[in-house]
């Protein structure tokens, strides 16, 4: 494995609180441009204004949950301008502009969310099946009649010992029923409690007052 090259000269320091430290950046012409003209119109220095640009950056990104979050939310925000510039409405306005919006951003939100885990998937595949498959009962011989005569002993004496098995069967399916509905119902409330959680940050969100409430215990 080839070494790596030294580098030339003492290595850097890290600055401390407050001090100013070099940094080396290359920008496209159409960035330095916007950066001259925020620097002319500020009042700031070149470096001072690209400081600014980026500070602003990153308390956005602390704000709204960190980079990746932050980078989800500006592509909902874009999905909902490209779709107003074209229809020309206010999505909060227009009903079709509304239902586009709400179609992309259902769209980005689940092509974001992490996909659940294989083994779980599993599961609820190998439940759903296990449940759709009942044992069938058996078809029962001729009793006889007028127009037909009665089935022989041998086919009733084995319609009863398949009647016996089914029966078996039934119950042991009665039984592992039961089981894959306790786990669904595990499944569900996992689902409920975080669609709970879910509705209750809206309703937090939306309701300020009430979010005072629940973090004092008193209102305010």
């Amino acid at each position: 494995m080839a070494e790596r090259k030294k580098r030339i000269g003492r290595p850097t320091k890290p600055g401390k609180a407050g001090q100013r430290v070099p940094l080396g950046l290359r920008v496209t012409a159409e960035f330095k441009r916007k950066i001259d003209a925020g620097a002319l119109k500020s009042g700031r220095s070149q470096s001072q204004e690209v400081e600014f640009l980026v500070a602003q950056g990153l308390l956005k990104e602390e704000a709204y949950g960190g980079r990746e979050l932050h980078g989800l939310l500006m592509l909902m925000v874009g999905a909902a301008e490209i779709i107003q510039a074209r229809n020309g409405k206010s999505a909060s306005d227009d009903w079709n502009t509304g239902l586009a919006v709400d179609h992309a951003w259902k769209r980005q939100i689940r092509g974001w969310l992490p996909r659940p885990p294989d083994e779980w998937i599993a599961e609820v595949e190998w439940r759903s099946s296990a449940m759709s498959y009942a044992p069938e009962r058996p078809k029962e011989p001729i009793r006889g009649g007028l127009l037909a005569p009665r089935a022989s002993e041998e086919e009733w004496e084995a319609y009863r010992k398949r009647l016996q098995k089914y029966q078996r069967d039934l119950d042991t399916f009665l039984i592992e029923y039961d089981e894959h509905q306790v786990a669904f119902r595990k499944i569900q409330d996992e689902f409920n409690n975080a669609i709970g959680i879910g509705e209750e940050a809206f309703e937090l969100r939306s309701n300020p007052r009430r979010e005072a409430v629940t973090e004092t215990g008193n209102p305010s």
